[in-house]
């Protein structure tokens, strides 16, 4: 539950406990997953701290998450079915970690905290050169605060913070972000751009293969282990199967709890990359499992 929209009107909580209509939607979602058959709940809020004061935010999403976890436990032990499960989408940049979140208390009472380690480097007015939608490490040229916009200082910021790495689930996007160059002599990483590219800056992976397939040129960065590719004036960051394959291998080899995808929908369905249908969720699968 919850998105990037209308965030005022999410989790409303103004005192130490729910007020009586955040305990009518507890139990109406517990009454929901019941029905359905469903394990549990994700809470998607983006962000907190950014519709109010940070601080009462932060408290108000404790109290939100506290309660939501007794009433899981208590309708358990009242119904002796196993206890549903609490999950909640979390930011990834370092503004947001510190405004919106207590990373203990969140570990305290979620099952899952799934990091949403995508969207680092995005087209804007203010930053017109390109970058990597999901870099797993820093490039050695950058620095300040661009020396954070990777996976690996995300997750093992959060667990500094206090986060639980055993409950840590790192975010794998299947879409890339797109660029328009200004020049197309111009088309590494930080190179000029005017603007977003193809399918307003956000396309899925079998684009990705279509663009490669019409002579695009890829190029996989060995220093932040992902790639991007290139034609005339598109540009593209995205991950594949390689990319996809060292991030999975670094969140086991760092004991966290998992990964999750953004999304199903963006791999690649009907083989058009020729690698099978849904070739990256069948290798993280088949990963994982082994």
């Amino acid at each position: 539950m919850g998105s990037a929209n209308d965030p005022e009107y999410f989790v409303p909580t103004k005192a130490d406990r729910l007020v009586y209509p955040e305990l009518q939607f507890v139990a109406s979602a517990i009454a929901v997953l019941r029905e359905y058959g469903f394990d549990g709940i994700d809470f998607d809020w983006e962000f907190p701290g950014q519709g109010a004061p940070p601080e009462e935010d932060r408290k108000n999403f404790d109290v939100f998450l506290k309660e939501v976890r007794e009433s899981f436990k208590n309708e358990s032990d009242a119904t002796h079915r196993n206890e549903l499960l609490l999950s909640v989408a979390v930011a990834a940049t370092a503004e947001l970690i510190q405004q919106g979140y207590d990373a203990t208390a969140i570990s305290r009472y979620a099952d899952f905290i799934n990091l949403m380690t995508y969207d680092y480097h995005m087209y804007k007015p203010y930053l017109p050169f390109t970058g990597h939608n999901s870099p797993l490490f820093k490039r050695k040229v950058e620095e300040g605060i661009f020396s954070t916009l990777h996976v690996a200082w995300s997750a093992e910021y959060w667990v500094e913070l206090g986060a639980d790495r055993s409950k840590l689930v790192v975010g794998l996007p299947l879409y890339g972000r797109t660029y328009t160059l200004l020049r197309p002599e111009s088309h590494g990483f930080d190179a000029p751009a005017t603007g977003i590219g193809p399918c307003d800056g956000s396309v899925p992976y079998p684009w990705v293969c279509e663009f490669l397939n019409d002579g695009a040129t890829s190029v996989f960065d060995d220093e932040s282990q992902v790639p991007y590719a290139y034609k005339n004036l598109t540009w593209v960051g995205y991950d594949n199967v390689a990319s996809i394959r060292s991030k999975v291998v670094w969140v086991v080899a760092r004991g966290f709890g998992g990964v999750m995808t953004f999304a199903l929908n963006d791999d690649d369905a009907e083989n058009v990359c020729g690698h099978g249908h849904f070739p990256i969720h069948a290798m993280i699968r088949n990963m994982l499992s082994s």
